[in-house]
């Protein structure tokens, strides 16, 4: 379960192409964590495979906001990203091509339309204090707002869990607790999966030692 750049560049060349070209990176980043939280609590898995930290203004994909401030050290990420994306100024990137939506599963496209659907509309300052009342933040949100900590890594796991106040938007993270279940099992089961064939790596590295 790698980190996936190209998903995550086409997300935000979407949500650009979507929004008349352009987009806020503060947005985008909370439109991309709203994606990969519905499609984790519906498919087992996320779209992005970001690591997420919690921060003052909310949850924070690692590399989405590497791509928001143009941090881009890989020289192959760098050149997909220049491909189809720009940023136009502090505070916004400017799509320039097209969508190869080709590195998108069915699933990942269903949510990703969904998400720009239910969220698109809404000012950056309504998506933060959305942000604000799912427990993924809530678990860490004492530490930040003393300003004891800048941001703290989330176990993705805690995105299967629902808020415990009534969001002042629209809540689409209501899947029944059967199907909530399943999608849980079955991420667990591939991470499972992957520590499976690390282990086997590291033996066949170990391996050539001996």
């Amino acid at each position: 379960m790698s980190f996936n750049y190209k998903k995550t560049i086409q997300i935000w060349n979407f949500l650009a192409k979507s929004s008349n070209g352009s987009i806020d990176k503060l947005k985008a980043i909370k439109l991309v964590w709203l994606a990969d939280r519905l499609h984790l609590r519906k498919y087992g898995r996320m779209i992005t495979n970001d690591f997420y930290f919690a921060m003052k203004f909310g949850p924070v994909g690692s590399f989405s906001k590497d791509y928001a401030s143009g941090n881009l050290l890989d020289s192959e990420e760098k050149e997909y990203f220049d491909k189809y994306l720009k940023i136009k100024d502090a505070y916004t990137v400017e799509s320039i091509k097209g969508i190869d939506d080709d590195v998108f599963s069915d699933s990942d496209m269903e949510v990703i339309k969904e998400i720009f659907e239910k969220y698109g509309e809404y000012s950056n300052s309504s998506l933060v204090d959305f942000s604000h009342y799912f427990p993924e933040w809530e678990k860490f949100k004492a530490v930040i707002e003393r300003g004891d900590s800048s941001r703290e890594l989330m176990d993705v796991e805690d995105f299967f869990k629902n808020p415990k106040e009534t969001l002042k938007l629209e809540n689409i993270f209501n899947e029944n607790a059967k199907d909530l279940d399943i999608a849980k099992k079955r991420f667990e089961e591939a991470k499972s999966l992957e520590k499976c064939w690390l282990w086997i790596l590291i033996q066949k590295q170990n391996s050539r030692f001996w």
